[in-house]
């Protein structure tokens, strides 16, 4: 896979938008970049609802879609921070 671009989303206690977010950007970058030339990589800063579970779910319907989780809430920019060093494309 040639990754062509990343898109970056920090998440906290979103579960009743955080898969709808992704299943946009996925629509809009299939469309710009191709089904295999971009990854989203969304950061679960330790919500305390259902956030992570559902990302975890909708990886299965997203291969493009990455999920990452700190165990401990570090705020926004934190989580910003943690998914910008873990992207894959240049």
């Amino acid at each position: 896979m040639s990754l062509t671009v990343s898109a970056v989303a920090p998440v906290y206690n979103e579960e009743g938008a955080c898969v709808q977010v992704a299943r946009e950007i996925a629509a809009a970058f299939s469309e710009a970049f191709g089904p295999d030339g971009f990854e989203i990589v969304m950061v679960d800063d330790c919500s305390t609802d259902a956030t992570l579970t559902r990302l975890q779910a909708a990886k299965a319907e997203l291969p493009q879609l990455r999920v990452l989780h700190h165990t401990h809430n570090a705020g926004k920019s934190r989580a910003l921070r943690t998914g910008v060093f873990a992207v894959r494309a240049p």
